[in-house]
C-alpha cells in the first residue's frame, strides 16, 4: 500500500539526476517503483480528481474545498511547466471545440506569481508569455478565447490591487483577449466583495464577472456578495446559486440584465445540492433570468466540454427542457459573452446555420 500523498506537489528539473533531494524534492520515478506502480498511480490520481466511490462522498463542504484547492496546488507545478502547459492548452481548445464551442471565456489567476509558467532551467516566464501563447493556439485552433484574470479571494487588499492594475495593463497589450477581472475560492472562508470596495471602485475601470452566491450560507457574507456584484455592475455572475433565496435579487438579474454562469455539476460534487432536481436552475429557467450552462473546473470531476452539464440540466428539468428553451440557453452563451457586438453577431449567424442544419437532420430521422 503507498501512503496518502498529502500536501504533494510536482516540478519539473533538467535531466534525471539533478533533483535536489536535499531540498525535500523526490523523483516520481523512484516513488513509483518503490510503491508499485499500480498502487503508486491509484493514490496519485485520487490527490489529483475529486472522485470518489465514498458515500458520501466528503464529510462537509468545507473539506470538499480543501481537497479542491489541495488539487490545483497540486497540478499546479505539472501544468505551469512551458512544454506541458502547451499541450494543456491546446488539448482543452480541441476538446471544446470538439463539443461545438465557438467562443470561450477562461478565468486565469494571476497573483504572486500563480498562473505564470516555468522552464527546465528554472526560468519563469511573464504573464504576458501566457497571455500570448493561449492567444496563439487558440487562433490555431480556430476558436475565439476571452482570458478573464482572477485574484483568490482570501488575500489582503493590496494584492487585490495588484493583481487589478496587471488586468488592466493585459487588457491594453491584449485588446479584446483579456476581458476583466474576477475573485475566485471558496466564498464562505474568503473574504467578501465588500472587503476590496476601495479597491473595486477606485482601481482601474474594466469590467468584472465576478463569482457570488456559490453558497448554502443564507444571509451570510457570501450570500452577500450576490448584492454587491450586482451594484458593481458585474457583467456576469459565476454560479449564482444563492438566488433562489432571494426574489428582489433575481429581479435586479433581469432588469440589468446579467449573465448567470450555472454550474449544475460543480454545485454538486462541491456539496452545495446534492440531488440535481433540488437544483435551483429549473426556477431560474421558469423566472427567465438569463442563464449559461457552464462547467467550472471539469476534468476534476471526470467531466469534459460542456455536454455533461448540459445533460445534466436537461435531466434535472425533468427532461422537459424543449428545443426552444436549448436553443435560447445556447443563444445566451454568445449574448452574455464578452465578444465586442460585430463579433458576437457574426457567431450568432454561425451558430443558427448550424442549429438549421441540426433540426434539419432530427426532421429526417422523424
Amino acid at each position: 500500500m503507498v501512503a496518502r500523498l498529502a500536501g504533494v506537489t510536482f516540478r519539473f528539473f533538467v535531466g534525471s539526476t539533478t533533483v535536489p533531494c536535499a531540498t525535500g524534492w523526490r523523483r516520481v520515478t523512484t516513488l513509483r517503483t518503490a510503491a508499485g506502480a499500480k498502487a503508486f498511480d491509484e493514490v496519485l490520481l485520487t490527490q489529483l480528481s475529486l472522485m470518489t466511490s465514498r458515500r458520501p462522498p466528503y464529510a462537509t463542504l468545507d473539506s470538499v474545498w480543501d481537497k479542491f484547492q489541495d488539487i490545483f496546488g497540486a497540478a499546479g507545478g505539472i501544468v505551469y511547466q512551458d512544454d506541458v502547459h502547451t499541450r494543456y492548452v491546446r488539448e482543452l481548445l480541441r476538446v471544446f471545440k470538439e463539443d461545438g464551442i465557438q467562443h470561450l471565456e477562461l478565468r486565469q489567476v494571476f497573483m504572486e506569481g500563480v498562473g505564470q509558467t516555468y522552464a527546465l532551467n528554472g526560468t519563469v516566464y511573464s504573464t504576458d508569455h501566457v497571455v500570448a501563447k493561449i492567444q496563439r493556439l487558440a487562433h490555431e485552433a480556430g476558436i475565439t478565447v476571452g482570458i478573464i484574470v482572477c485574484s483568490m479571494r482570501h488575500v489582503k487588499s493590496s494584492v487585490v490591487d495588484d493583481v487589478m492594475k496587471e488586468a488592466h495593463r493585459l487588457m491594453q497589450l491584449f485588446p479584446g483577449f483579456v476581458v476583466g477581472f474576477d475573485l475566485v475560492g471558496q466564498e464562505d472562508l474568503g473574504y467578501p466583495l465588500q472587503r476590496y470596495i476601495p479597491q473595486l471602485l477606485e482601481g482601474p475601470k474594466m469590467p468584472f464577472f465576478f463569482h457570488a452566491g456559490e453558497t448554502n450560507d443564507v444571509d451570510g457574507e457570501a450570500d452577500g456578495n450576490l448584492v454587491d456584484a450586482l451594484l458593481l455592475n458585474s457583467s456576469r455572475i459565476g454560479h449564482g446559486f444563492g438566488l433562489s433565496r432571494h426574489p428582489e435579487l433575481r429581479g435586479m438579474v433581469k432588469q440589468q440584465n446579467v449573465g448567470i454562469e450555472v454550474c449544475p455539476l460543480s454545485n454538486q460534487v462541491l456539496m452545495l445540492v446534492e440531488d440535481l432536481r433540488n437544483h435551483p436552475l429549473v426556477q431560474f429557467v421558469s423566472g427567465d433570468l438569463p442563464l449559461t450552462v457552464s462547467p467550472d473546473d471539469g476534468a476534476l470531476w471526470g467531466a469534459t466540454g460542456v455536454s455533461y452539464d448540459w445533460f445534466q440540466f436537461f435531466l434535472s428539468s425533468g427532461n422537459s427542457t424543449g428545443l426552444a428553451s436549448l436553443k435560447q440557453l445556447a443563444l445566451n452563451s454568445l449574448q452574455y459573452s464578452s465578444l465586442p457586438p460585430a463579433a458576437k453577431a457574426d457567431l450568432v449567424e454561425s451558430w443558427i446555420h448550424n442549429w438549421d442544419v441540426y433540426v434539419n437532420w432530427l426532421v429526417a430521422q422523424a
